[in-house]
């Protein structure tokens, strides 16, 4: 298995692609968690919070794991990291958003 920059597939770490593939199949699938019970749609979200929570503190372990100073590469390889740090972190906000949405739903109908 490759690894770049503490990167390896099997950990985790996708290919842009596949990762705006991801992000499509994940946004149908909320789009249809309507039809689940409320704890199956709940159980999904906190599965995609657990996994955005997971790469944030592999990107955070990467981020303290170089120099970033030491070339055009190396800065340039930051500013990717910045976006996966700052996508992750996104992606963990989005999720308790929609999770005490959820929260609130359920409290309404009991």
């Amino acid at each position: 298995m490759q690894t770049i920059l503490g990167f390896r597939e099997d950990q985790g770490a996708r290919p842009l692609h596949y990762r705006v593939a991801d992000f499509k199949s994940a946004m149908l699938r909320v789009f249809l968690l309507g039809q689940l019970t409320s704890s199956q749609a709940h159980e999904y979200l906190e599965s995609l919070r657990s996994l955005s929570e997971q790469e944030h503190a592999h990107y955070e372990q990467v981020l303290d794991a170089y120099d970033w100073s030491a070339d055009d590469d190396a800065f340039f390889a930051r500013a990717v990291l910045e976006q996966g740090l700052r996508w992750t972190q996104h992606e963990i906000d989005w999720a308790n958003w929609v999770i005490d949405g959820l929260n609130r739903r359920s409290r309404k109908s009991s």
